[in-house]
C-alpha cells in the first residue's frame, strides 16, 4: 500500500524486519492474554510505534512517540463492558439450564439465545470498541510527526461502525476471498480523514530509493491499489 502511495509525487515506503515484528506481535500477545487483556492498549500502540517508525515518505521517516497511559481509562470502560457481555450470555444459558427444557424446547433456546446474542453483543462491545478505537486512532496520529509536522485524524465513533459493518458484509459476502479490498477501504479512510498542521520541506525530501515489490500487480490494478495526495 505504502509504494503505491504518492505524496506530491513522492513515493512511500516501509521498512523494517517481518521477523522481528512476528516475534513482538506474539511477545505482546502473551503478555495480553497473560494479563486478561489489561495489556492490549500497551501491545496495540507497541505495535504501531514499530510500523509508523518503519514507514517513510520518499526518504523522510515518521516518527511515534505515543504512550499507551492516555487510552487506559476508554480500556477499562470496554473492558467492563466485555465482562457485561459475558454475564448476560451466562445468565441466560443459566436461565435455561433452571428451566430443565427437553430436547425439542432445547433447541428454540438455542434460536431465542442467537436471536438476543446479536443486538447484545452490538450493545455491550461493538459500540464501546468503536469508540475505543476512535480514541486510539485520534491518540496516535496527534502524537506521529513527519519532517515535524503534526497531524489529527477526524475517526468518530458512526463513522468506524459504518466502515466496520462494510467491511464485515465484503467478508461475509465473498467468503473472505475479498479481504484485500477490506484493507484497501480501511487505508483510504485513514488517508481521507487524516489532517497535517503544517507543510513539510519538500526541498528536503527525496524520491525513496527502494526497490518497487514485483508481485501482485496484476491484482493491485483491479482493486486500484494506489493512492494520491
Amino acid at each position: 500500500q505504502m509504494t503505491r502511495t504518492l505524496w506530491r509525487g513522492i513515493r512511500g515506503g516501509q521498512t523494517g524486519s517481518a521477523s522481528e515484528y512476528a516475534l513482538l506481535f506474539l511477545g505482546v500477545g502473551i503478555v495480553s492474554a497473560l494479563t486478561l487483556g489489561w495489556a492490549s492498549p500497551w501491545a496495540e500502540m507497541s505495535l504501531a510505534r514499530y510500523r509508523m517508525g518503519h514507514t517513510t515518505i520518499g526518504d523522510c521517516r515518521f516518527t511515534c512517540d505515543a504512550a499507551a497511559g492516555p487510552l487506559y481509562k476508554r480500556f477499562a470502560v470496554l473492558w467492563l463492558c466485555g465482562m457485561v457481555f459475558f454475564a448476560g450470555i451466562g445468565g441466560y444459558a443459566a436461565w435455561v439450564a433452571g428451566q430443565s427444557p427437553g430436547e425439542e424446547e432445547v433447541a428454540m433456546y438455542v434460536l431465542i439465545g442467537y436471536g438476543l446474542a446479536i443486538p447484545w453483543a452490538l450493545l455491550t462491545t461493538a459500540l464501546p470498541l468503536a469508540w475505543y478505537r476512535a480514541g486510539f486512532l485520534r491518540h496516535l496520529v496527534a502524537n506521529t510527526r513527519l519532517d515535524g509536522i503534526p497531524f489529527a485524524i477526524h475517526a468518530t465513533t458512526g463513522s468506524l461502525i459504518r466502515l466496520a459493518i462494510g467491511n464485515w458484509l465484503i467478508m461475509a459476502f465473498s467468503g473472505g476471498i475479498l479481504r484485500p479490498l477490506t484493507a484497501l477501504r480501511t487505508f483510504r479512510y485513514a488517508c481521507t480523514h487524516l489532517r497535517m498542521g503544517g507543510e513539510p520541506n519538500w526541498d528536503s525530501i527525496n524520491q525513496s530509493r527502494a526497490a518497487l515489490p514485483g508481485t501482485g500487480e496484476g491484482l493491485a490494478a483491479v482493486f486500484d491499489g494506489g493512492g494520491e495526495f
